[in-house]
């Protein structure tokens, strides 16, 4: 007699679509490490060939760089940079509900802020367009072509808030200490060139903001 074990299935690409991308999870941190490791960061739905999109901010002025950073065990490939400390990283993921996000840092650093996105029916060579400011309400903008998904991230040195357009804002924080965090998404079934981008904090100090388009497959 023979047992057959059911198996767990990962959803085929054909399932999902770039429609169905979109921000899974947000994660504050204060404590000083050169190497974050955060673990229970919400992947999304498992699927074939999903990708997963995290960003990190450190906004304090003079911090280290982020050198590198692993996502659900696999080496993230580099989106984008903003100045040291924010930077904008993606990788294939497939399986996995949840998982851990490893960022290392030239040196310790406190203060820091993770956001996270699922895109699902993407291509692997990403991204399609980035920008990157260093200007408070700077722009952000980047020609999207159709069917794709764009993710931004902005942050600051200074506890604000901060205010979007041209996105879907995902979150807005400024728990880590006295610094800030923004992310924001949204999925455009058109062209746009280009489509206008801006994250503006109601006071700064030191700011820096990414967006990257993610086209599909």
């Amino acid at each position: 007699m023979s047992l057959i074990l059911p198996q767990l299935m990962v959803p085929s690409a054909s399932v999902l679509g770039m429609s169905d991308s979109l921000f899974t999870d947000f994660k504050p941190r204060t404590t000083s490490e050169s190497t974050w490791t955060q673990t229970g960061v919400n992947f999304g739905t498992p699927a074939v060939g999903r990708i997963l999109v995290v960003g990190v901010m450190c906004p304090n002025n003079g911090g280290p760089t982020v050198d590198s950073m692993t996502i659900g065990g696999v080496t993230a490939t580099l989106a984008k940079a903003a100045a040291r400390t924010g930077k904008m990283f993606y990788a294939v993921v497939p399986a996995g509900e949840s998982g851990t996000v490893e960022t290392v840092f030239s040196t310790a650093i406190a203060n820091k802020y993770l956001g996270a996105w699922a895109l699902y029916g993407a291509s692997a060579t990403q991204p399609s367009a980035s920008a990157t400011t260093t200007t408070n309400g700077g722009a952000l903008g980047i020609n999207v072509l159709a069917n794709s998904f764009v993710c931004a991230m902005s942050g600051d040195e200074v506890g604000t808030t901060c205010t979007t357009a041209g996105l879907t804002e995902d979150f807005d924080d400024n728990s880590a200490g006295t610094t800030t965090a923004s992310g924001a998404s949204d999925y455009f079934a058109s062209a746009v060139t280009p489509q206008a981008i801006t994250m503006t904090m109601a006071s700064s100090a030191f700011y820096r903001g990414i967006s990257a388009a993610f086209q599909p497959a």
